[in-house]
């Protein structure tokens, strides 16, 4: 099964990518390709870091219907068939597109604040011919208004009936596997007759929205997960920092040392603005 890992990058945070990259290219075997997308503006910042695994692709050459960037503001985009669509949702439509634009069997996308910290095949987590679904089940995501949100939003892309109760299970992870087969169906579910880019106008027209959300909703509740080519995977592998605020050197290292067996990455929240030469010295980058 061939895999590639992605990830959705732009200018403010080129320095951090620059480290995940120098972290797949040690840690990552080399037929593992890794896809850097990024805005037509970030291209030339980012073309300097492409080699043989390392592909810069264009965001506007991924999704494949075009969405016009507002004058002066750089983050929202505009499409005559959507509402205006701001940044964070335009990446989300932008992870969605991958399936008809980057020839793989599975996709492994980490965010660009992340680095890998011990070695990686994502072959080596395929059982049974299943590439790994994270579903986490706790009664957290019951009455987290933002995961209920993001359930419902999905519930409606799908053309599901609403849920007799809250969902338990969340889908979003530092590293999160998808298919690709099961990308392209689920587009197709959702046009069901319509534009084949029916699912990127529902989510361009959504306020809140998590990519995550959807693509686990339907392998859960429409392919169902035995069906699906994937097998349910409730482990974190990541150590995460979180707080928005800067990670000095000392607690960089006190945040190292609470690594576990199971961490093959560390995620270092990129508006912490951690400073990139501290995180490059604490893991040896």
């Amino acid at each position: 099964m061939r895999f590639a890992l992605v990830t959705p990058s732009f200018h403010l945070d080129y320095d951090v990518c620059r480290i995940l990259i120098d972290s797949v290219h040690r840690f990552v075997p080399a037929d593992v390709v890794h896809y850097i997308i990024v805005s037509g503006d970030d291209l030339g910042l980012f073309r300097q870091c492409g080699d043989e695994r390392t592909r810069i692709l264009v965001q506007e050459d991924i999704v494949p219907e075009r969405f016009w960037r507002v004058p002066f503001a750089r983050t929202w985009r505009v499409n005559p068939r959507t509402i205006p669509v701001r940044g964070w949702i335009w990446q989300q439509m932008v992870k969605l597109s991958i399936g008809s634009r980057i020839d793989a069997d599975a996709y492994v996308i980490i965010d660009s604040d992340c680095l890998f910290i011990r070695p990686f095949d994502p072959r080596s987590l395929i059982v049974d011919g299943k590439v790994p679904f994270f579903r986490e089940e706790k009664d957290w995501y019951r009455t987290n208004p933002a995961s209920q949100k993001w359930f419902d939003v999905s519930r409606r892309i799908l053309s599901l009936p609403r849920f007799e109760a809250p969902h338990p299970v969340g889908y979003i992870n530092s590293m999160v596997f998808w298919r690709r087969d099961v990308l392209l169906k689920l587009h197709a579910h959702v046009a069901n007759g319509r534009r084949p880019t029916a699912l990127l106008h529902d989510v361009a027209r959504s306020l809140r929205f998590s990519e995550y959300s959807l693509y686990g909703i339907y392998v859960d509740k429409v392919l169902g997960l035995a069906q699906s080519g994937h097998y349910g995977f409730g482990e974190h592998l990541s150590h995460d920092y979180w707080p928005e605020i800067p990670a000095s050197p000392a607690e960089l290292e006190e945040f190292k040392s609470k690594r576990t067996d199971g961490d093959f990455i560390v995620m270092i929240n990129a508006k912490s603005r951690t400073p990139p030469m501290d995180i490059r010295k604490a893991f040896g980058f």
